[in-house]
């Protein structure tokens, strides 16, 4: 089904986020790129959503009827990246793609509502732009390309925490809207300064009516331990990206 102007985009909405809303924390992903004026989408009935995020440029799935998967499958005509919100229909994703990387996430969500009270900090907390490139390149640890990093942090969305002049850390939003990119450099660690990055991405997200959530690796221990923290509620079931 595609949408149409008016009232019957706006009927196709809410029954996407009807559908969505049955396991809000798996889909948060998805409900957060229709919230958001970012999702195109393709095909939503009572038995799941196809959509295409149009910041990230990605196909994403949930549903959990075979014969829906399959359907959804077969009407994407290439891919650079989908996300599946299942693991039944995996088999068919990597039959038809020629995707041959897989990243296994948990997503976590801090549904409250309310902003933290922002502690008083012995460090600033400043955004960080394009002149921080080559910094936030070297010291992320996932592979990304310069490219990608650059138009983060052209659009405003990075963050740096610095101390005796130096930068120690930095957080970030990805395009399809997840917190992440959060790094603290060794010798400026268990000082507060993760924390610190994240509970400001949490308030500048609620400030803009956005859901804050994340996107976590089940052996990032660290990330995990953090989450929990500031109380943000982790999925069960896993999404699986593929690349």
């Amino acid at each position: 089904m595609h949408t149409h102007n008016g009232d019957s985009t706006k009927a196709t909405n809410e029954k996407a986020l009807n559908y969505l809303a049955r396991k809000p924390l798996l889909n948060m992903d998805m409900l957060e790129g229709i919230r958001r004026g970012e999702a195109e989408l393709l095909q939503v009935s009572e038995l799941g959503v196809l959509l295409f995020h149009t910041a990230c440029k990605t196909y994403m799935i949930s549903t959990d009827r075979e014969e829906t998967a399959a359907l959804m499958i077969a009407s994407i005509p290439a891919a650079d990246l989908i996300v599946a919100h299942q693991d039944f229909y995996v088999p068919q994703v990597r039959h038809k793609f020629t995707l041959s990387k897989m990243i296994t996430v948990h997503q976590a969500a801090y549904p409250h509502g309310e902003p933290f009270p922002e502690p008083e900090l012995p460090f600033a907390i400043l955004p960080l732009d394009e002149r921080h490139l080559d910094f936030v390149h070297h010291h992320y640890s996932h592979p990304a390309e310069k490219d990608y990093l650059l138009e983060r942090l052209r659009s405003g969305v990075m963050l740096g925490a610095f101390t005796e002049g130096r930068l120690a850390g930095f957080i970030g939003m990805h395009t399809e809207g997840t917190i992440g990119m959060l790094e603290v450099l060794p010798e400026f660690r268990r000082r507060g300064i993760a924390e610190a990055l994240e509970i400001r991405m949490i308030n500048r997200c609620l400030a803009q009516g956005f859901t804050p959530f994340a996107q976590v690796a089940p052996d990032n221990t660290a990330s995990l331990t953090l989450q929990r923290k500031l109380r943000f509620t982790l999925s069960e079931e896993t999404v699986l990206w593929f690349y």
